[in-house]
């Protein structure tokens, strides 16, 4: 089509509003897909408001040679209330800038060789504010700003049994952060860093088995030289079991405001999914994540760096739709405890409950959620997590015609007002509304 589209809008507690618009189309050798929206609210809780705006834009031009030529532009800006903490008389709010360009060229080279390049830019801008509560006097202000310019290079070759793909990423990296306090100008930091890094990846098949070995080098300037090898192999045992297994090693890279290293995990997982049973889809897996280098102070408040094992395991399940409905439930069960000397460690979920009940009859739609996390946390910090936070989410089709519709939209959080945050500091919203009109053409 040359013009299709959505628009939606909602309205919900507190002002509390969703907008947004989509265009995409295609003429001749041309597309392009268009977004913009506005998420607002006057705030659930305390210094949670929060204004904010997006534009997206996409656009495609299939080359004579049979060459993609690719433009995307995306920018956001947010003003909105991060902290509220009357215990300590606090107050913060953020002012948020981000922009991304990119422009990317596709072309085959051979029936089986292929060569991705990409070019890219984006600069994010945020402003913090720290005030009291109490008189509302002027406490920090961290300014940090960052411009990232950088390039992609990949190669991908489709072979009968196999695919191979392997790459070249570089990135220029400038940081600076200006911290006040009380108004008052304190300190500027300043850092420019360049980063690149290869990688090849394989995805072999043979007969029901493929294998997946993977590696990467990156040289991060800030943070050391990282090797992250991966491996992954699926078996197909039927027509409807899959088994699976995975493990990598990978690492983090910490902003340049911090004086610290990066942390490393390796993480393995193996597992099955199927569709065997009538009615039912299963999954079931088992994972083991080692990390290291995790940031931990000691009785004199001096950082240090500890060790953290999380032996755990996932169960999901959901039925195949009878009359519409169907059911859904996930559970993770993680142990997660310090290498040094096996104590626990407080903070890491230890118990995550997923339930879903789902009806859809193409005209009228519902779902009904509900979360429990058993956070695990370190009695100083006052949480609160009991029971489950129940959403319901409802949705009917007045009105559709080829491919015109006209939806209405209805949610209700946290329907019986449950507590579930690992921070007194940092509640969870109680009971709120909100609902909207959505067009499609």
């Amino acid at each position: 089509r040359t013009l299709g589209g959505t628009a939606s809008a909602s309205i919900g507690e507190r002002t509390t509003s969703d907008d947004s618009v989509e265009l995409s189309g295609t003429s001749g050798r041309l597309g392009y897909y268009l977004s913009g929206g506005f998420l607002g609210t006057n705030g659930i809780l305390p210094n949670t408001q929060l204004s904010s705006n997006n534009a997206y834009a996409k656009v495609s031009y299939n080359l004579p040679d049979q060459g993609l030529l690719t433009a995307t532009l995306n920018f956001s800006r947010a003003n909105r209330g991060d902290l509220f903490i009357p215990q300590i008389d606090l107050r913060e709010r953020q002012e948020a800038r981000d922009l991304y360009a990119g422009l990317a060229f596709s072309k085959p080279l051979t029936e089986r060789l292929s060569l991705d390049i990409l070019g890219r830019y984006a600069f994010r801008n945020d402003h913090t504010f720290d005030s009291q509560i109490s008189d509302n006097t002027s406490l920090t202000a961290p300014h940090p700003k960052e411009h990232v310019s950088g390039g992609d290079i990949k190669l991908t070759w489709r072979g009968d049994n196999n695919l191979v793909v392997g790459g070249l990423d570089y990135e220029h990296f400038e940081f600076t952060n200006t911290d006040t306090f009380s108004g008052i100008h304190a300190d500027t930091l300043r850092q420019k860093v360049d980063r690149w890094g290869v990688y090849l990846n394989d995805t072999l098949s043979i007969g029901s088995l493929a294998l997946i070995p993977g590696a990467r080098f990156d040289h991060t300037q800030s943070a050391g030289d990282q090797f992250s090898p991966s491996f992954g192999a699926t078996y197909q045992v039927g027509e409807n079991t899959v088994l699976r297994g995975y493990t990598a090693r990978g690492y983090s890279l910490p902003t340049l405001i911090l004086d610290r290293g990066s942390e490393k995990v390796w993480t393995s997982q193996v597992g099955v999914e199927s569709g065997a049973v009538p009615y039912l889809w299963l999954k079931g897996t088992l994972f083991r994540n080692q990390t290291w280098n995790v940031q931990a102070f000691d009785s004199q408040g001096n950082p240090f760096g500890e060790q953290h094992i999380a032996l755990g395991t996932e169960l999901e399940v959901r039925t195949t739709p009878v009359w519409h409905t169907s059911l859904g439930a996930g559970y993770t069960f993680t142990d997660t405890t310090r290498s040094s000397n096996g104590t626990e460690v407080y903070g890491d979920p230890r118990h995550t409950v997923q339930l879903a009940l789902r009806y859809d009859d193409a005209t009228f739609r519902g779902v009904l959620t509900g979360r429990h996390i058993w956070w695990n946390q370190d009695p100083s910090y006052l949480a609160r997590y009991y029971g489950v936070i129940w959403d319901l989410h409802l949705g009917a089709t007045l009105y559709k015609h080829e491919n015109n519709a006209l939806e209405v939209f209805f949610s209700g959080h946290n329907l019986f007002n449950g507590a579930q945050f690992n921070d007194s500091f940092l509640p969870n919203p109680s009971r709120w509304f909100e609902g909207g009109i959505k067009v499609r053409f």
